[in-house]
């Protein structure tokens, strides 16, 4: 593999000097071409000069949207696509948004965070959630999931609704006190408040009843850095993504420590997309195309890390790829995604959902 690996980045090393088309006062963008073939499109972003936010589809809800539809009310300079997702367009890993969760860990896989200042952390992440209501603990078992049943379930705003079946024992909770309770499922959300869902079959907590206090903790462990806990349960933003490529300069890589259950997933070559950050500060976004052999057939995931350091990058994460993987530039697709059943001559956006935007940063500020 080290031999691979080095061919490799030597293969690449003429074209990467290839000259980058500045976009805006912080950010430029390349798109290097190489004969093996690889196509692959690279942005720079210094976050002194740009705003780099996370955005997810329509901004509620569970759904998906395309990116260049995401770029485009956000008024975006660019974008590439953000972390793993289910059909429905739930998130698959960690979402947090301005301060709100989307999703949380569901196991321990590779995340980007940052806040105001954008000095992002990487690492891989796990979660727990955990309750009490009066003086009695105890662990919630899903997290904003509507779609599959759980003895106990907690959902935030993020969500209008639980979407829970009849006879689910609910209630909402404000200022740290139960404000209502239900029984008949379905509970509406509201802003800056949590419902707790209870299978019919569970027997409720004792003093589970209006006014009782009551408190939600979501903690968050890095398992490289355990000393950034409290960056991490502060970040304004959290993607999810699988697995970490690079952490520190070291390449971490490692397909059982993120259960990753599919080998070719890491081994054959497919779309990627990749988010790191240099020593000085700077951005890097790479997106790959893939599954058209005439013009790229993608990487396997050593290949990106490969790549990925040859960017200088002492941190780098895998995003969703295959069809997934997409960079808008001025509201236009510039990469070519290929859907894995699609025609590889026909350009294929597929809805995702959340991405990362970045701006022209308010001169306000």
């Amino acid at each position: 593999m080290f031999i691979h690996s080095t061919f490799f980045a030597l293969l690449l090393f003429i074209s990467l000097q290839a000259e980058a088309v500045k976009l805006s006062d912080g950010i430029s963008y390349e798109h290097i071409e190489t004969e093996q073939p690889l196509s692959i499109h690279i942005l720079r972003i210094n976050p002194k000069k740009c705003e780099i936010q996370a955005i997810r589809a329509w901004n509620y809800g569970i759904g998906s949207e395309p990116l260049r539809s995401m770029a485009q009310r956000t008024a975006a300079i660019a974008a590439i696509n953000g972390g793993f997702f289910r059909l429905t367009g739930q998130p698959a890993g960690i979402l947090k948004i301005k301060h709100r969760y989307i999703q949380v860990a569901k196991k321990n896989r590779g995340a980007i965070c940052w806040s105001l200042d954008q000095s992002p952390l990487f690492d891989r992440i796990s979660t727990t959630i955990t309750a009490k209501i009066g003086k009695h603990p105890f662990t919630i078992s899903a997290f904003n999931d509507p779609t599959t049943s759980h003895d106990i379930a907690l959902y935030n705003s993020a969500l209008q609704s639980t979407l829970s079946p009849p006879r689910t024992q609910e209630c909402l909770i404000q200022n740290h006190v139960i404000s209502q309770t239900s029984t008949q499922g379905d509970m509406a959300t509201e802003k800056d408040s949590w419902v707790l869902s209870f299978n019919e079959e569970i027997t409720l907590p004792k003093n589970y009843h209006l006014g009782s206090p009551t408190k939600i903790k979501i903690s968050l462990y890095p398992e490289l850095e355990p000393i950034r806990q409290r960056k991490w349960e502060q970040a304004r933003y959290i993607v999810g993504g699988c697995p970490l490529l690079i952490h520190k300069r070291q390449r971490c890589f490692d397909p059982h420590t993120e259960k990753i259950s599919i080998p070719t997933f890491y081994t054959d070559r497919h779309p990627r997309t990749a988010i790191g950050i240099q020593e000085n500060g700077q951005w890097v976004c790479v997106v790959v195309d893939g599954r058209n052999p005439k013009k790229s057939i993608g990487m396997t995931l050593e290949e990106l890390s490969t790549f990925m350091e040859s960017l200088q990058c002492i941190h780098a994460l895998n995003l969703d790829g295959g069809g997934s993987s997409t960079m808008v530039i001025h509201n236009e697709v510039v990469n070519w995604p290929v859907d894995e059943q699609g025609d590889p001559t026909q350009r294929y956006e597929r809805p995702i959902s959340d991405g990362i935007v970045f701006l022209q940063k308010n001169k306000r500020k």
